[in-house]
Parts: structure tokens; sequence; C-alpha cells
């Protein structure tokens, strides 16, 4: 399951943030808040901003909360706009993956706070200095219990919620220090948060940014892996392909997801290393492999896609065979 916004249960104290906005009000009885936090109220142009909800209950009772997709389009989402020097920002449309991910219920302890992260830029882009507002509507639902009843019982409350950002022109060398001061955190992150701060390095489009996914690729947990790995498919450098040809010794999805990386790169050092593994017993490997030598349309492609038309399986070779017979056309 594949999403943009982390849910987390949070149990330690929060880190101080620069801006916020609350809301307070009652569910069954209980008093509940939600606050909206972003990792800052100034940046630079370019630097990632972080936007937290935390929904807290505020009493010693359990209490439990709805979650589902942030970006799904449905009455839970997420609804996030920005408004800035030339008027209201246009929203980034929907992707194949924002949809991804289940709606249920997850418990909300006794004065715990449940955090739901979001990275602006996967909403907008601001490409100008300049004073922007950004508003976040939420349709929330909680209910007291464990919520193993939630679809019937949960009581819907509409939050919104709005801070202040100020973007500031930046210098290269200011940007070079968001991206080493984001990379210490990324490396330093507990699981929870690894892959919003890895969402958030990633968004920035800077080679200075390869060192700590190549490092974050080392590390054991699953999150800051896969992050790491889709990363550094944009940037078909030498310490990238070596990063990923690494990751292929990773289980299961993760060497296709690095497979499917080093194919990213459109590089015939990359595809030789990928091609050198055509014999692997893993049919779906195989196919990606397939993927990176159509798409590099090298002289010999012909000769490869003809090979992997004779595949064992019987996916492999028909996408083979389809690639030839598109080449055929006139």
């Amino acid at each position: 399951m594949t999403v943009r916004l982390a849910l987390v249960l949070l149990i330690s104290a929060a880190t101080a943030h620069a801006a916020t906005d609350r809301d307070r009000f009652v569910v069954d009885g209980h008093a509940v808040s939600a606050a909206l936090v972003a990792s800052a109220g100034k940046i630079v142009l370019g630097e990632p901003v972080l936007l937290e909800l935390r929904v807290s209950n505020e009493t010693a009772d359990l209490m439990y909360l709805v979650v589902s997709p942030p970006r799904s389009g449905d009455a839970d989402a997420f609804s996030v706009t920005v408004g800035g020097p030339d008027g209201a920002l246009p929203t980034i449309p929907l992707g194949p993956l924002d949809g991804n991910g289940i709606t249920g219920a997850t418990r909300l302890p006794a004065t715990h706070t449940h955090v739901s992260r979001l990275l602006l830029s996967d909403w907008v882009t601001i490409d100008k200095p300049g004073r922007y507002t950004i508003t976040v509507d939420k349709r929330l639902q909680l209910g007291v219990g464990r919520g193993d009843d939630w679809n019937h019982g949960a009581t819907p409350h509409a939050t919104h919620l709005r801070l202040v950002l100020t973007v500031a022109p930046g210098s290269p060398a200011q940007l070079g220090a968001v991206i080493d001061r984001l990379g210490a955190k990324l490396l330093a992150a507990s699981d929870d948060e690894g892959r919003s701060l890895g969402d958030a390095l990633a968004s920035i489009h800077d080679t200075r940014v390869v060192p700590y996914f190549v490092k974050a690729l080392a590390l054991p947990d699953w999150e800051r892996q896969f992050v790491a790995i889709r990363a550094l498919g944009a940037y078909p450098n030498d310490a990238s392909l070596a990063a990923l040809t690494r990751a292929l010794a990773l289980p299961g999805n993760g060497r296709i997801a690095a497979a499917q990386a080093i194919a990213s790169h459109k590089t015939a050092a990359g595809v030789a290393i990928l091609w050198a593994l055509r014999g692997d017993p893993d049919a779906s490997f195989r196919l990606e492999i397939l993927h990176a030598v159509a798409r590099l349309n090298a002289p010999d492609v012909v000769e490869t896609l003809t090979e992997m038309s004779r595949d064992a399986s019987p996916m492999v070779a028909g996408e083979a065979k389809r690639y030839l017979a598109a080449r055929r056309k006139p």
C-alpha cells in the first residue's frame, strides 16, 4: 500500500513548529482538538513544507479516528488550497497512486495525538517568493471506544484550518543548507517519520540529495529504502546506479523497485546490469528487464526483444512480442 500521507500515533512530545491553527470541538461529550502545523513559517524558494494535522484526544477515555487515503477524491479526503500574491494556486491533479490505501478506524488513546503528514508540493507548486495562505479542510470522523462499529457510529466533524507561509528568494547555498538539514533528519528519523522526510527531500530536484538517498538505501526499514529507490531513479549518475545495483539484492518488491529505478535512468550501463540478470527465476523481474531494454532502444533492441519473446513466461514473451509488433508498424 503506497500513499503520500503517513498516519502515525504520536507518543512523545512534538517538536516545536513555526505556525499553527487550532480547532477545538466535542464528540459524544469528549473534548477533541485538531491543529494544523507547518514545518516552518518562513522558507526559501524550493524548500519543501511538511504539514501536520494533529488530532488530539483530550480526555482520559479511549477514542478512535477514522483514517483514509489523503487524496482519493472522496468525502474523507484532504482538501489543500493555497492563495498567493497572484491569487489561488492551481491544484495538482490526482495521480494514479493517490487513491491507494484503506479506510478504517485507528485507536486514539487517552491524551494522545494522531498525526497526518502532508507534503505541500503534492498539492500545489510555489514558484515565486511571497506570502501564501494555506487552507486545509478535512472531514474528521471520531467516536468513543475501539471503533469496531465505526461505519455506523462515528461522529463527523468538518475542520477548517489555515496558516500563513512566507517564501523568500533563495540562493544555491541556502538550498544546499536545506538539503543537508533534511538529509540529516531523514537518516536519523524514526520509521514513522522517515517516509515523509524522504518524500520532502525527493521533492528538491538537485543532485546534492543523492548522497543522502544512497545512505538511506542502506538503512534497515523499507519505508526509507523505498523512497530512496524511487528518488535515485531520477539521477542517472554513477553513485545512484551503484546504490540501486546493490538494492537488486533486496527481497520481493524491493529488487523490482530497484530494477524499475535503474530502467528509468535509460542508460546503457543500467540496462547492461539488468540484462545480465535476464535468467532470473522471477518473471516479474524479467519483465522489468524487458521494459528497460525496450525503452533504451539500443541498436540491438530487435535482437534482445526477440530473445525475450521466447521467455518461459507467457507474460514476458507476450510483452516482448507486443514491442516487436509495435516496431514493425509503419
